[in-house]
């Protein structure tokens, strides 16, 4: 196992996700509640935290949609053909951040902003995110970044209201 993997043992979830609203079909938010109804902040080197997890709770920015989903306790990254990033989120929709090209999503705002840093080269070492970008974003994002800019730049930062 590499250093990688022993600073971030990916028992780590993001604590909110942007979704696309099914209602709507604009911006909603999950956040991830643990079994204290506390808001999840993510803890370092601590299995057990996967335990306390409790539920999704989902939010639409626009509309009155709200629906709680459980976290998925049967989650077991080493499923075949288990994606790494969508396990723990395959149950809640779409993530609002996608673009068709490369496959390309981003699981919030925050984690979007810190893609773009990254590609333009410019992302700071005391990003929350710069970690875990440095360390697994794909390869054909960065080889393809100059059209992935423009793509996402295109679809997201033209309505700063969507982006933030």
């Amino acid at each position: 196992m590499g250093l990688t993997h022993i600073r971030y043992n990916h028992y780590n979830y993001i604590s909110f996700v942007h979704l696309i609203c099914p209602r709507c079909f604009k911006r909603a938010k999950a956040i991830l509640i643990t079994q204290t109804n506390d808001l999840y902040t993510p803890l370092i080197f601590s299995e057990f935290q996967y335990l306390e997890l409790k539920n999704w709770k989902i939010a639409c920015e626009s509309c009155p949609f709200v629906k709680n989903i459980p976290f998925p306790k049967e989650f077991d990254k080493r499923a075949p053909g288990a994606l790494p990033y969508s396990a723990p989120y395959s149950t809640l929709g779409s993530f609002f951040y996608k673009v068709e090209y490369l496959d390309f999503w981003a699981y919030n705002s925050d984690h979007l902003e810190a893609i773009i840093k990254y590609l333009e080269n410019c992302l700071e070492q005391n990003n929350p995110y710069a970690f875990v970008i440095s360390s697994y974003l794909r390869g054909d994002w960065k080889r393809n970044k100059k059209k992935l800019l423009t793509l996402i730049r295109k679809k997201f930062i033209t309505n700063s209201k969507t982006f933030f």
